[in-house]
């Protein structure tokens, strides 16, 4: 069913700002599919790929979390303390 969803004809009207994250084992969606979304975005794009990491790499947690978070903080304005 997974394969047949895409986002290539729409990606490029993403223009808001994206942060991706993706793990290079992940079985559901390989990391190649975020390589590609990041590509075709037309807005300011973070590509964090973690080795290791499985779907949505919530095995290595700890390897992007504090990443987004103050990516977030930068997109919402929030000075970092």
């Amino acid at each position: 069913m997974a394969l047949r969803f895409t986002l290539a004809e729409c990606a490029k009207n993403i223009t808001c700002p994206i942060y991706i994250v993706a793990g290079t084992k992940d079985r559901l969606t390989p990391h190649t599919q975020a390589e590609k979304l990041a590509q075709a975005v037309s807005g300011p794009c973070v590509l964090s790929i973690i080795e290791g990491g499985n779907h949505v790499v919530n095995n290595l947690w700890y390897r992007y979390r504090d990443q987004t978070a103050d990516w977030m903080a930068t997109q919402l304005g929030v000075a970092k303390r």
